[in-house]
């Protein structure tokens, strides 16, 4: 019997994991990528010496006791990066008043530090603290790992251990972490909550990140996200998989409903058995396959679900090292910085005093990120000067705004790089540079999306367009979901070892 193909479309941590998977399960694989490197929004670029890290920032589930843990060893990351241990998830720090709260793994700490600036909202914060540490105890990545796979006794094992945490998964616990943060009574106490992570996230995922803070299961990539997805890479191309850089997929071949390959810009044409799209979820609709296999539900999704907001990475190669400034700092600004009508009131800080080759010795590579709109760049880069100028004038500002972290950064500045919206969406291609997909809603979170689309056989997407929320570990999970599909209609056992 001759081997099954597949064509992957992405190189992204999704297409990564669908590659990897795929030829651990015995098809040959070809992987399509319209950029020259892989990783999509994991993403690092060197300049004159200096790394930036844009992409993203740290594994959830990373200790040897996470059931997520097999799943990295599968696809040799664990072997092949760099995790180092996350004790110290941030630095909050409000630009106005000066005033700081760390968030480690010691959440009773936290907690002091929110009582010691607001003790009226002890309260509120003894509550996410108090879910927080629930969830340490529980390994809640478990279901997600099972998704669709797993017998009944390995469900019934994943509710019994889950029973400690049922009562935060409805009622209150599904408002979102900035609605949960409103009704702090100080505006900066409000903050902090509200950026544990997304504030439009629930507050449960919120109390479960908490838990992995105090679980010690964030890692930092010690080498950076881009050698974090060439670790994957790596690993596919053991496997036997095939990749194909510069090459991006201009239609997905359809013959009698079912997916038969993918046809490229440049007209060349590849058949496959198989076809796994982890492109933008518009693209690969509505574009690779021309609209044509789409229910309402999903022409619904696509019509009113809203993006993540794009951000404008901001980055500095700086001539000192400021070994002990901390990795993240999540700055409330005392005034909002603009770009076209958006107005952004907080910042995103990153120095990497984890990973020094980032930066020649006794220098930094610094970081930092604004929420931005794509329709304000977008329509600039049909005038190179006004963006080139927009560009210099949001990385002045922003540079101004970093002193209250890095004293003395802005005349020790040697080297500036900005990435836009459009940056992003040149790069990835993600709709509207939308780095994350959907908004990370409660509602959205909580979807279950399939991985197919009515009409059309021997095709599965994956990504975060099927896995809202955000997070590397559903969007990997995602790729293995496919293939676990993908084995099922080819009526074989799916496998995640090497066979013998």
């Amino acid at each position: 019997m001759s081997q099954k193909t597949v064509a992957i479309v992405g190189a992204g941590l999704a297409g990564l994991s669908a590659a990897c998977f795929a030829a651990l399960n015995g098809f040959k694989v070809q992987v399509f990528e319209h950029h020259t490197v892989p990783g999509g929004v994991a993403a690092a670029w060197k300049r004159k010496g200096f790394v930036f890290d844009g992409g993203v920032h740290f594994l959830m589930g990373a200790q040897s006791d996470s059931s997520l843990y097999p799943l990295y060893r599968t696809l040799g990351i664990i072997d092949g990066t760099k995790l180092l241990p996350l004790t110290h998830y941030g630095t909050y720090r409000d630009e106005e008043t000066g005033r700081t709260i760390e968030l480690t793994r010691d959440l009773d700490r936290f907690l002091d530090d929110v009582k010691r600036h607001s003790p009226e909202d002890a309260p509120l914060a003894a509550e996410l603290v108090a879910g927080g540490k629930r969830f340490a105890k529980v390994d809640l990545m478990r279901g997600m790992v099972l998704g669709d796979g797993g017998g009944p006794v390995a469900k019934l094992r994943m509710l019994w251990d889950m029973r400690g945490v049922f009562r935060y998964m409805g009622g209150k616990y599904r408002t979102s972490l900035g609605e949960y943060g409103a009704h702090c009574k100080d505006p900066w106490i409000g903050h902090v909550v509200a950026n544990i992570f997304f504030p439009p996230v629930p507050l449960w995922f919120g109390m479960m990140l908490l838990g992995q803070i105090a679980g010690g299961q964030l890692a930092h990539f010690g080498d950076g996200s881009a050698e974090f997805a060439r670790s994957i890479e790596r690993r596919a191309k053991h496997l036997g998989a095939a990749f194909a850089y510069r090459s991006k997929v201009e239609r997905i071949l359809v013959e009698n409903g079912r997916a038969v390959g993918v046809r490229l810009y440049d007209g060349r044409e590849v058949r496959a058995d198989y076809v796994v799209s982890t492109a933008d979820g518009r693209e690969t609709i509505f574009d690779l396959l021309q609209g044509k296999y789409l229910d309402a539900q999903t022409a619904e999704r696509y019509e009113t679900w809203p993006l993540i907001r794009p951000i404008v990475v901001c980055s500095y190669g700086v001539n000192a090292p400021y070994r002990d400034a901390p990795w993240l700092t999540i700055l409330r600004l005392r005034k909002p910085i603009q770009t076209g009508e958006w107005k952004a009131g907080e910042m995103t800080v990153r120095a990497f005093p984890y990973a020094p080759h980032f930066a020649p010795e006794g220098k930094a590579s610094i970081v930092a990120a604004v929420e931005s709109e794509w329709s304000h760049w977008r329509k600039l880069r049909e005038d190179p000067p006004a963006y080139e100028a927009e560009k210099a004038r949001l990385s002045g500002e922003v540079l101004a705004r970093l002193g209250s972290v890095f004293p003395g950064v802005a005349g020790k500045v040697e080297l500036r790089d900005v990435a836009t919206p459009y940056t992003w969406w040149r790069y990835t291609f993600n709709r509207e540079g939308a780095y994350e997909g959907w908004f990370p809603t409660t509602d959205a979170i909580e979807s279950k999306i399939e991985q197919t689309l009515p009409g059309l056989s021997n095709f599965f997407m994956a990504g975060q367009w099927v896995r809202p929320g955000g997070g590397i570990p559903p969007v990997l999970l995602s790729g293995r979901d496919a293939v676990i599909k993908l084995c099922r209609t080819e009526r074989q056992m799916f496998r995640t070892e090497p066979s013998a």
